[in-house]
């Protein structure tokens, strides 16, 4: 079960990864900043976002979540959560408010460097799951929406989170007036 979700997280987590280094590359400034509603993010704010909820979230998996083992009640209550992640994560029909923490406020001079953000924290979340001893179906934290999540739930939440921002980027690629130079 363990090498199962390993590999299931890693997959996860470095194809999404591969697919929005291919989504941000040798962008314009005109396309990084192109707003397409009111209330809409740029791609420059998307990438502030994620490079945010990456380093969050990889600060919980690998601190304070495996401080000590979960209770098997507690345990009891993450049963089923996978393919409810990997439902409900990147499904866009529900908006989802970000919590202040973790909205773009321009942390970054520059969106290539929210990207690089984002990466060295993929990076780490990569290679804390490929080498982990842990049996992380016993270590839980809670998450604010999902509510009690194992650890291998919080890498497949990180993979289908950026899944999400994929099909917004998609959105936005696509939205009438977007820039194409």
């Amino acid at each position: 079960m363990v090498s199962d979700s390993r590999s299931r997280v890693v997959g996860s987590l470095r194809e999404t990864w591969s697919e929005f280094e291919r989504a941000t590359r040798a962008l314009t400034e005109a396309q990084w900043s192109f707003r397409p509603t009111p209330e809409g993010w740029t791609l420059a704010e998307l990438a502030e976002h994620l490079a945010l909820i990456e380093g969050s979230t990889l600060r919980i998996i690998t601190g304070r979540m495996v401080e000590a083992e979960a209770s098997s009640e507690l345990i009891a209550t993450t049963e089923g959560k996978d393919s409810l992640i990997e439902r409900r994560v990147p499904d866009r029909s529900r908006r989802v408010e970000a919590p202040e923490s973790l909205k773009p406020t321009g942390r970054w001079p520059r969106p290539e460097l929210a990207v690089a953000a984002f990466g060295e924290s993929r990076r780490a979340a990569i290679r804390w799951y490929e080498t982990t001893p842990l049996d992380l179906r016993r270590y839980v934290a809670p998450h604010p929406f999902l509510g009690p999540i194992d650890g291998w739930q919080w890498g497949l939440f990180l993979a289908e989170h950026l899944r999400r921002h994929l099909f917004q980027i998609a959105e936005l690629l696509g939205a009438p007036g977007y820039p194409t130079e």
